[in-house]
C-alpha cells in the first residue's frame, strides 16, 4: 500500500515504514458514571468524552518519530490514516469536530439501499454538518471521515527481529 499511514506532530509516516498498521480508537475510561436515584432510576453523569488511540505495526525499518517533543504540554496533532464513519437515517449528518480536512482525507458519503447495496453520493459540509445528496431508495446514509486529535503520548515501543528484518512498534496516545 502506498501513501501516508498517519501523521504525528507534523511527521508523515508512510505505509512503507509503518507496515501492517492497526489502529484502535476507544473512549477513555472515567469520563462518565452511572448514578442511581432513590427510586432506582439511572442517571448518567458525563464529565468529559475523550478518546484513546492505539497504533501499532510492523515494517522494514523503525517508525522514525524519535525526534518529536513528547513532553510538549500542548500535545501532538495525530492525523489518523484509518477511517471512521457516522451512520444516520437522515441525509443531514452531524460530523465530529475532530476530523481531518486535508486531501485526500476529506469526508466521503455513501447511501445505503434496502437491498443491502451501497452507492457513493455527493457531500457538502458547512461547519460540522454534512448534507448528502438524497438517493432514491436509500434507507440510510453514512459519512466516512478520518479522525484528527491533539494527543499526549510517550515515545513508541520498538521491537526488532534481526532474523526476519522486521521492526515492530506500538504507540499509545490519549486525547488532550
Amino acid at each position: 500500500m502506498n501513501g501516508i499511514a498517519f501523521e504525528l506532530g507534523g511527521i508523515a509516516v508512510p505505509y512503507t515504514v509503518a507496515g501492517d498498521i492497526q489502529q484502535r480508537i476507544a473512549p477513555l475510561p472515567g469520563g462518565s458514571s452511572l448514578r442511581r436515584m432513590m427510586n432506582g432510576d439511572a442517571l448518567k453523569q458525563t464529565h468529559y468524552r475523550k478518546l484513546a488511540v492505539q497504533l501499532s505495526g510492523e515494517g522494514w525499518c523503525p517508525l522514525g518519530v524519535d525526534a518529536l517533543d513528547w513532553d510538549n504540554p500542548a500535545g501532538l496533532v495525530l492525523k489518523c490514516g484509518e477511517p471512521h464513519s457516522v451512520l444516520s437515517n437522515s441525509n443531514v449528518i452531524a460530523l465530529p469536530v475532530a476530523r481531518r480536512t486535508d486531501a485526500p482525507y476529506l469526508p466521503t458519503a455513501r447511501a445505503h439501499l434496502a437491498n443491502g447495496n451501497e452507492v457513493q453520493t455527493s457531500i457538502s459540509i458547512a461547519s460540522h454538518t454534512a448534507t448528502l445528496v438524497a438517493v432514491a431508495g436509500a434507507v440510510g446514509y453514512s459519512v466516512i471521515y478520518f479522525p484528527q486529535l491533539v494527543v499526549i503520548a510517550d515515545p513508541p515501543e520498538h521491537t526488532t527481529d534481526s532474523a526476519s528484518g522486521v521492526s515492530g512498534w506500538a504507540l499509545n496516545t490519549e486525547e488532550k
